[in-house]
């Protein structure tokens, strides 16, 4: 498996990212919570990095931008989609069966589909021989 140090940037921004998103709004005393939440985040994303660089070192993509658009923006969203999903759904089936409920699910099953046929597209892009 090959690793560019456009790669291992791409991981320590959206490492430095979440880690700031999670901790924006923290006190001191919710600090040993938000590492509880931190850590975690943190190996799901170092996870999902690791299957993209496997994925274009198996592509032998090596351009440098394609790889960073790749990582930082199309496996984020791509592996995102099914955690999202899986919250969603026992959500919606612990609901009421209220009509309006099923139309915003569905309005927002529609958007993830079309975030993850993107990413798709991004990713064919990515793999696109020069």
């Amino acid at each position: 498996m090959q690793f560019l140090i456009t790669d291992m940037y791409v991981l320590m921004l959206q490492l430095m990212l979440m880690g700031s998103a999670i901790f924006a709004h923290a006190t001191e005393s919710d600090r040993e919570q938000h590492l509880l939440v931190l850590f975690p985040t943190w190996a799901i994303q170092g996870w999902w990095w690791w299957l993209g660089v496997r994925r274009l070192s198996r592509a032998r993509v090596a351009s440098r931008l394609r790889r960073a658009v790749f990582l930082g923006v199309a496996v984020p969203f791509a592996f995102g989609n099914f955690f999202l999903l899986a919250v969603l759904i026992p959500l919606y089936a612990g609901s009421s069966s209220s009509g309006s409920g099923f139309v915003v699910l569905a309005a927002f099953l529609l958007i993830l589909f079309m975030v993850f046929v993107g990413c798709r597209q991004l990713a064919e892009w990515t793999a696109q021989k020069n």
